[in-house]
């Protein structure tokens, strides 16, 4: 319903020859309400009074000297705009239908026939007044809505931020300036255990963390200064008109700073940090190397040790290209079946007996003479990955069938146990406990043999779950071992809710436990707390002869290192299985 007032301030021109008919319409519409009505005698003067009162209605005679109506339809149709909608209101002595067809076909709205009657002019009025004004309305309601989805495809609905493709053409513009001698960086954030926030506090608290982020971004940029939500948890900004490149890190750092300050989520304080890769842009760099080469540089500053920033280097992305390189060759070597296990003893440390044995990967690469890469060069790509999920499962498969083997084979003594370790992927993939459920049935190696080795620090970064899972496995008969035990800052509440046999001493305190200093200590103190807690231990990295002497001082039973044996072939373990070898007497090296 359009207001009235809004149809009082309608301006209405009309245009007639005759005076009288323009008198007699000037009071009909003042009688009716209308305050803005002009009325012109000379068609050739009408045009002119059109383009200053831009009117809404336009009362014309068909008939009239110099220039008639069916003209002046014409002319002034022209005058209006694309898509615009003027009512034109004929009148006319005519009352054929040929005069009527040809006036509307001409541009009018409606025809009134002379003698006007005051009630049809008022009536034909308003009607056209109504749908002008509504025609009106739809266009601005329609200009809004366009600007609304103009700004939805270009900016993010969560923050209000720039979207990716708004960022993107800022960005190449940006980059056209650098030819010109101007300053150009691009920052990339990546926010750090983003992912903890949702798992813990929900995806709605997740959000509105992003949104406080987004908040502190553009206080601590500069107001020129482009920002965006270009991914869940990825923000970047665009740094225009520096002086120097290295103005960029006054910027970041007031980033870091202002990302410092805990976030209230839930009654609870959260302290974010992000990972931010710098790059600067160069005459010859187009966008998308822009956008990769800081994108390579945040990676950097992630893998350092996240809450961190990285300024892009081209060595960066040549170690990037041999990354990418390992990940596809690795993918091959699953496929190709390239891996194999070696075996490191496990040794009574007073007898010098083998007790059990840890099983290790190696992966026979085509390209590499003798061919064997050892894990520390691929096993970090392959839980990034996730490659080690199919790894790990072959492995754990192939020491169960040799484990077998060895038990076969040992009728007149125990077989030596069989320790397989077990990545944070692993340990987290749902069909793990699965996966080593159906590696005993299809081996038939006894559960009880089997010890799986799982890191303190992958148990710490989720004891619940841990908890759970490691449960869950010793439902299975297996025995459980703490891997590199005393690294993960594990306190004595959290080791009696996990359901472990044993705990192995990390290397680190290994080093200098032979002299009476801290690592003695600490090495005693695990070996305390272990037989108060009933579990056994493993003392790693054995090297010298006075460290097996001080650990069997201490009272550590067991121990593995290259003072006995560096990780060697299956069949060097069958050998030495088969002979009852004293691993004190020499060490055993893999034959070469």
């Amino acid at each position: 319903m359009i207001e009235e007032e809004l149809l009082c301030r309608a301006k209405i021109l009309v245009v007639d020859d005759e005076p009288a008919n323009v008198r007699l319409l000037e009071r009909v519409l003042l009688s009716g309400g209308y305050g803005e009505v002009c009325g012109i005698t000379d068609p050739r003067e009408a045009l002119a009074r059109f383009d200053e009162l831009r009117p809404d209605l336009v009362i014309l005679d068909l008939h009239m000297p110099h220039l008639d109506g069916h003209a002046m339809l014409r002319l002034v149709k022209e005058k209006c705009g694309p898509g615009e909608y003027l009512p034109i209101l004929v009148l006319t002595a005519d009352s054929t239908r040929d005069a009527k067809e040809r006036a509307l076909s001409g541009g009018a709205k409606d025809f009134l026939t002379k003698p006007l009657d005051r009630m049809e002019v008022l009536l034909r009025t308003r009607n056209l007044l109504e749908t002008r004004f509504l025609h009106l309305a739809l266009q601005d309601e329609n200009r809004s809505l366009e600007a609304k989805l103009v700004h939805q495809a270009f900016h993010d609905p969560l923050t209000g931020l720039a979207n990716r493709a708004l960022f993107r053409d800022r960005a190449a513009h940006a980059l056209a300036g650098v030819c010109r001698g101007e300053c150009v960086s691009m920052l990339l954030l990546d926010l750090d255990n983003f992912k903890s926030v949702n798992d813990s506090l929900g995806h709605g608290e997740g959000d509105r963390l992003l949104g406080v982020v987004a908040e502190r971004l553009l206080k601590a940029t500069r107001g020129c200064d482009s920002v965006a939500r270009i991914g869940g948890d990825e923000f970047a900004v665009l740094l225009e008109g520096l002086q120097h490149d290295e103005d960029a890190l006054t910027v970041v750092g007031r980033i870091t700073d202002s990302l410092r300050t805990p976030i209230r989520l839930r009654d609870r304080e959260v302290v974010i940090s992000a990972s931010i890769g710098i790059a600067h842009a160069r005459p010859e760099d187009r966008m998308d190397e822009l956008l990769r080469n800081a994108d390579v540089a945040m990676y950097r500053a992630k893998d350092e040790g996240k809450g961190r920033w990285a300024v892009f280097e081209p060595s960066m992305y040549a170690a990037l290209l041999e990354r990418l390189g390992l990940e596809a060759d690795l993918r091959q070597a699953v496929e190709r079946r390239e891996f194999r296990v070696v075996y490191q003893p496990i040794v009574e440390l007073d007898s010098g007996s083998i007790s059990g044995l840890e099983a290790l990967v190696r992966w026979e690469h085509p390209d590499r003479v003798p061919g064997d890469r050892v894990p520390a060069s691929f096993i970090g790509v392959a839980e990034q990955t996730g490659l080690i999920v199919p790894i790990g499962r072959w492995v754990l498969r192939e020491a169960c069938r040799q484990g077998r083997e060895w038990q076969l084979a040992s009728s007149d003594r125990a077989a030596p146990t069989m320790s397989v370790n077990v990545s944070a992927r692993q340990l987290q993939d749902p069909n793990f406990v699965g996966d080593v459920a159906s590696a005993l049935a299809d081996t038939r190696f006894p559960a009880e043999r089997l010890i799986l080795e799982i890191t303190e620090s992958v148990l710490m970064s989720n004891v619940v779950s841990s908890v759970e899972r490691l449960r869950e496995l010793k439902t299975l008969g297996v025995q459980l071992a703490i891997d590199d035990f005393g690294t993960g800052y594990c306190n004595l509440s959290y080791l009696q809710r996990f359901p472990v046999d044993m705990l192995k001493i990390d290397r680190s305190f290994i080093t200098n436990v032979a002299h009476n200093g801290g690592d003695a200590a600490l090495a005693s103190s695990i070996l305390g707390l272990a037989t108060n807690l009933r579990l056994h231990t493993v003392a790693e990295g054995i090297e010298r002869a006075d460290q097996r002497a001080r650990l069997v001082a201490l009272g550590c039973a067991l121990g593995q290192g290259y003072l006995f044996a560096e990780p060697v072939s299956a069949d060097t373990i069958t050998e030495l299985l088969r002979s009852g070898a004293n691993m004190t007497a020499s060490p055993v090296e893999q034959p070469r």
